[in-house]
């Protein structure tokens, strides 16, 4: 998945006018942009586990590249594969494997807000950073710095404040 300020950096790229909204057509090439973004990572990713250059991953080497792409679940479980497709799986095959496991995480991404389980542990961790009393609440006089660290440009904005 994307983190906010690339999925906001996305957002810049389809917003040709600038404006602080996205119509249907933007936010349609968004989601492209972010799966084609997913898609490519998932190539590069077998493509540097396939060091021999066979264009199949054997079982350890899809491990090491499902971790690497956070392909966990929230036990730290790597995707249910066939014994078929733990003997060696192409690109494809592999595409269909990392596929899946998005699929099997949607209730987790409902669950959470539409945030995968890493995603919240970052989001945690970026709460804690400004929850300054750990009281798991962040207070208007904490917010202020979240905003100017998270979002620099709003912080700025006169119709932000």
């Amino acid at each position: 998945g994307l983190s906010l300020l690339q999925t906001l950096r996305l957002m810049a790229e389809v917003d040709a006018d600038g404006g602080n909204s996205l119509d249907f057509t933007m936010f349609v090439k968004v989601v492209r942009k972010c799966n084609e973004k997913d898609q490519a990572k998932t190539v590069e990713v077998f493509q540097e586990f396939d060091t021999q250059r066979e264009g199949v991953l054997d079982c350890d080497q899809q491990n090491q590249a499902l971790t690497l792409l956070n392909c966990v679940d929230a036990m730290g479980r790597l995707p249910y594969r066939s014994a078929s497709e733990m003997e060696g799986a192409d690109l494809r095959v592999f595409l269909g494997i990392v596929e899946r496991f998005k699929k099997s995480c949607l209730i987790t991404f409902r669950q959470n807000q539409g945030f995968a389980f890493h995603e919240v542990e970052e989001l945690q961790q970026l709460f804690r950073r400004f929850d300054r009393d750990q009281d798991w609440r962040i207070w208007k006089s904490e917010l202020v710095q979240v905003i100017e660290v998270l979002f620099p440009q709003e912080a700025c904005s006169r119709e932000f404040r």
